[in-house]
């Protein structure tokens, strides 16, 4: 326990210095037994000081100053009313005498003033590892503009006691160790860059920057790709823009609309009308499926479409030909690049629940047999002419007609009919090539079967030597039939 520190100066009504007063020092209110006494009494200036070491429980005690009659006493009790204090240090004490705060200014080196703010309340005054009360704030600005408080639970910060300030870092970095959380969010300023839930009912966290700024995402302060107002784009200084779906199966990436309701969900949510997707749904090999669907407003019958635009056009009809809308396959070569596929190799294929159309590394078409009618009973043969006059009659050239055509029966209908127009020339009716080719075997066996016909009738009027100079095909023929 420190002692007392005990000084004083003893003078007369004319301030002259009073030498050899005894001092003495009692507990409070007492005068008995005295617990300290300055020897030899007040020196020559009058002055007096000791240290006093009280007990546990006397830090409290009155001095009493005696000048032979006269006697004074400077009480413990006593309260003071001065205009101004000037002291060095300044002690206070516990009520129990246990602890005392030594208040010592620093070195001082130029006159201040120290203002002590309005209060209205009782307050704590705040140090160095000061506790606040719960909801006790400390206020910032001339006309209590901010506050810092701990309600309890939270650390409170509001800029806006008064008006519409904001919490400003003016510099350096702001450090979380936890995740950034939004309360009730405020109206989304169009003008700011900020990051904030929005308190128009929407729940939604807004990333907003003003008209004419963009988003920029950067690895090492290196662009990776920017966002802006009309575009998505990777940075020309990245290879790609990379998704990646770790183990989960499915689509990768889905285009979804409000206005679509298509109700294929065994593939994709109702409103999903496009999908990317890996190959065979588990993306195990890799690959990719892109998966369309319409609902039913898609009368057109259609749910995708490839549509290339091209400043021009390329001509060529060899090898070396390009197309607006090209599709390029090719196989892994062993290493890291590709090579072409082996014979017969599949280069395409259209496929419904089985494949209906391939062609192949060499080029060759390839189309599904389904069942037909079977055309025997016409003239396929006039039928291909038909074919070509009705072309003509639209405006085709090159088209020499002789006496056969006379024969010709068929018309334009009778081709809708069969399956060689998928509908009248004038309606824009395209042509099947692969029931044209089915005809056009007809035509060739049909041909044959005439041309024998014809060397039966006759074989009978040539001579054997004639006989020889009939092709060997006809001759085999001949004899199968004999």
């Amino acid at each position: 326990m420190a002692t007392v520190l005990l000084a004083g100066t003893v003078v007369t009504g004319a301030g002259v210095a009073v030498v050899g007063a005894t001092v003495e020092v009692f507990d409070r209110d007492t005068t008995t037994p005295v617990r300290s006494t300055f020897t030899g009494g007040t020196d020559a200036s009058g002055d007096w000081n000791f240290t006093y070491a009280p007990g546990a429980n006397s830090r409290r005690v009155d001095v009493r100053v005696t000048n032979g009659a006269s006697i004074s006493f400077l009480k413990y009790d006593d309260q003071i009313q001065v205009s101004s204090v000037e002291t060095a240090n300044l002690r206070i004490i516990n009520p129990a005498f246990t602890f005392e705060y030594d208040i010592v200014p620093a070195a001082i080196t130029a006159a201040r003033q120290l203002n002590l703010p309005l209060i209205t309340a009782t307050r704590t005054l705040v140090a160095n590892n000061t506790a606040l009360a719960d909801n006790e704030s400390i206020i910032f600005g001339t006309g209590a503009d901010a506050s810092i408080l701990y309600d309890g639970t939270n650390l409170v910060v509001n800029p806006q006691l008064v008006g519409t300030g904001v919490f400003d870092l003016a510099a350096g970095i702001l450090e979380l160790n936890n995740a950034a959380r939004w309360d009730t969010g405020l109206a989304v300023v169009a003008a700011a860059y900020s990051v904030g839930r929005d308190a128009d009912g929407t729940n939604q966290l807004h990333l907003n920057v003003p008209t004419g700024a963009t988003f920029e995402l950067s690895v090492n302060d290196v662009q990776v790709a920017v966002l802006s107002a009309t575009a998505a784009a990777v940075s020309p200084t990245s290879s790609n823009l990379t998704l990646y779906q770790g183990t989960e199966d499915g689509a990768i990436l889905g285009l979804a609309s409000s206005d679509v309701a298509h109700g294929r969900t065994r593939w994709a949510a109702t409103d999903v009308y496009a999908q990317f997707q890996g190959l065979d749904e588990t993306s195990l090999g890799g690959g990719l499926t892109i998966r369309a669907i319409a609902d039913a407003s898609a009368t057109t019958g259609r749910a995708a479409e490839i549509h290339g635009i091209s400043v021009g056009e390329n001509t060529t009809k060899t090898t070396a030909a390009r197309g607006v809308v090209e599709v390029r396959s090719e196989k892994a070569d062993g290493g890291t690049g590709t090579a072409e596929l082996a014979a017969n190799g599949n280069l395409f294929a259209v496929r419904a629940s089985v494949t209906k159309f391939v062609v192949d590394q060499e080029g060759d078409l390839f189309a599904g047999n389904a069942t037909v009618t079977v055309l025997d009973a016409l003239d396929d043969a006039a039928l291909l002419r038909s074919y070509s006059h009705a072309l003509a009659r639209h405006g085709a050239k090159g088209l020499i007609q002789s006496d056969w055509d006379r024969f010709v029966q068929t018309n334009e209908a009778k081709l809708v009919d069969v399956g060689i127009l998928g509908a009248p020339l004038s309606e824009g009716g395209l042509w099947n090539l692969t029931q044209h080719t089915r005809v056009l075997t007809g035509a060739a066996w049909q041909a044959v079967e005439d041309i024998m016909s014809v060397v039966q009738a006759v074989l009978p009027l040539l001579t054997p030597e004639q006989q020889m100079q009939l092709t060997p095909r006809i001759q085999q023929r001949l004899l199968a039939l004999a």
